[in-house]
């Protein structure tokens, strides 16, 4: 089922912006939640210069990978920094998972 060799295959694929995303697919109006689980991607996607209609999404539910990708806790500083407050912070279970609020949107 796995290989066991150090082979690796790459495909490109065709990739768009979260923002992209909102302004073709949304348009206009509020998305009451964003689940995010890009296996370490959350770094670059949530990045100060991208997301911007990140303020449109009232509650931000994402796997916070703790990696060579990024800091944990600068990523979670940057969510806060846009408005939004922690409501879940990991837990025994999953400690990589949290739950925010956008407090902008009450």
């Amino acid at each position: 089922m796995y290989s066991t060799t150090n082979t690796v295959k790459s495909i490109r694929l065709p990739t768009i912006t979260f923002d992209s995303l909102y302004e073709n697919k949304v348009r206009t109006g509020l998305i009451d939640l964003c689940k995010i689980d890009i296996e370490g991607a959350e770094y670059e996607f949530l990045s100060p210069k991208s997301s911007q209609c990140l303020n449109k999404i009232k509650y931000l539910l994402i796997e916070i990978h703790g990696n060579r990708s990024g800091n944990p806790q600068q990523l979670i500083e940057n969510i806060v920094s846009r408005g939004f407050v922690t409501l879940i912070a990991g837990n025994s279970i999953s400690p990589e998972v949290f739950l925010f609020e956008n407090t902008s949107l009450n």
